[in-house]
């Protein structure tokens, strides 16, 4: 599959150039090949769904609802487009730093 533009995923105006150079083509089966499971994802005692709000449609808005009030789950939302590590780089380290 072709890649998408930057702008389509709502990445901050003055990133997008930088972002589109970097994209490459993605191959289909990343989209139809099923997950393997192996269950082990249930010791994990603390779970985190980072949601970047600055981004629609999305389809992650379904999933975050889903798992907000769950036990373990704590539902993050990031201002920004879909590319969370391109807009707000420190913000999600210091989310992702906070899990270690």
């Amino acid at each position: 599959m072709a890649p998408q533009p930057a702008e389509g995923f709502k990445v901050v105006a003055d990133k997008r150039a930088w972002v589109d150079r970097r994209c490459v083509s993605q191959a289909l089966a990343t989209f139809e090949t099923p997950v393997l499971l192996t269950g082990a994802a249930s010791s994990i005692r603390e779970r985190v769904f980072i949601l970047a709000e600055g981004w629609d449609p999305s389809p992650f808005r379904y999933y975050a609802a889903k798992v907000t009030g769950l036990p373990g789950w704590r539902v993050t939302k990031m201002p920004c487009g879909h590319d969370v590590m391109v807009d707000m780089p420190l913000e999600l380290a210091r989310e992702l730093v906070n899990l270690s």
